[in-house]
């Protein structure tokens, strides 16, 4: 009996656990007009895509890399499909991506394509940074795992369109 009752409490709690994390942020396309505008004397990055991996068991971690502006690191929204932004000064902008090595057992590649973007922001305009997560999404992970963050900076036309279907978790 005592076992039965266990059971339904266990099978109770991940069926309240599930639940809870269907609730997600809606999708920018959804909230769009409600968005502040950019500030004057501004420029606004849109940063968009995969920013968490589950580590595996073993770790039980999440590997969450860090982004950078200009070598100062912002808060970044950490999940699956997201999309947040940042207004900055106009000017020379530097955006790079601290991979979290501590919690990646294999380092990413030295120096690839899209560790560092830079774009020239000019006040009143929007930027579109598309983030690429690299790295394999197995829960249980035996053998040593690598992941990185790829940015692509993606013509405005682009990434007008392709936020539209992302989680907006605010700026």
């Amino acid at each position: 009996m005592l076992r039965r009752s266990a059971a339904t409490l266990l099978v109770g709690l991940l069926f309240t656990l599930a639940l809870g994390a269907c609730t997600s942020a809606p999708k920018y396309r959804g909230v769009q007009s409600s968005v502040q505008a950019i500030p004057d004397g501004q420029a606004r990055i849109f940063f968009y895509g995969d920013t968490l991996a589950w580590k595996g068991f073993p770790l039980g971690q999440q590997w969450r890399p860090t982004l950078k502006l200009n070598g100062e690191a912002i808060p970044t929204v950490n999940g699956r499909e997201v999309v947040f932004f940042v207004d900055q000064a106009p000017g020379e902008v530097e955006i790079s991506v601290d991979n979290d090595i501590a919690l990646t057992d294999q380092k990413p590649p030295e120096n690839y394509e899209g560790q560092a973007i830079s774009l020239q922001a000019k006040a009143g305009r929007n930027y579109y940074v598309r983030m690429v997560r690299h790295g394999p999404d197995r829960p249980v992970a035996l053998e040593p795992q690598m992941h990185y963050l790829e940015l692509k900076e993606v013509h405005h036309v682009r990434g007008e369109v392709e936020i539209g279907r992302f989680r907006y978790s605010g700026s």
